[in-house]
């Protein structure tokens, strides 16, 4: 019984130390330029937004050891098996460009290079940015 409790006491000890290392406050950066910087109406422009994620996933391996003596007197030591828990840092958010005036060139939009569509009719895209360290770009064609 004690060793349950010994080995229940320390998974929920890991759980928690890897639950606070992500909950380390970062912040996410992100860039946008233009292909061009005068355009005259009716003339689309590419517009490329690049974001990083500050989090990273990462695998973390957890194993238990519990030191203890027996009725003997014998200082026994005995392991668990080990599990591994992916923690994964991607952050799904909502990108919102301000463009008074611009319109989205239909199907103009990417994500890291796959189709991504707005929201709704407006400027707004719902995108999950992996926890890999790396830019993620966001390319889109507008027009005024």
């Amino acid at each position: 019984m004690k060793i349950a409790t010994f080995l229940s006491t320390l998974l929920v000890l890991c759980s928690m130390s890897v639950l606070a290392q992500q909950a380390q406050t970062q912040p996410v950066t992100m860039s946008i330029a233009s292909s061009q910087v005068n355009i005259v109406p009716g003339q689309e422009t590419q517009l490329r937004v690049a974001i990083r994620n500050p989090y990273l996933s990462e695998v973390v391996t957890i194993k238990a050891t519990a030191i203890y003596t027996d009725f003997g007197g014998a200082q026994r030591t005995v392991e668990s098996n080990s599990v591994s828990l992916n923690v994964d840092a991607a952050l799904r958010m909502r990108l919102s460009l301000s463009a008074p005036g611009f319109r989205l060139v239909q199907g103009s939009a990417t994500f890291d290079g796959q189709p991504i569509s707005p929201v709704a009719n407006t400027l707004d895209f719902d995108v999950t940015i992996p926890g890999d360290g790396a830019d993620h770009i966001l390319l889109l064609r507008v027009v005024r």
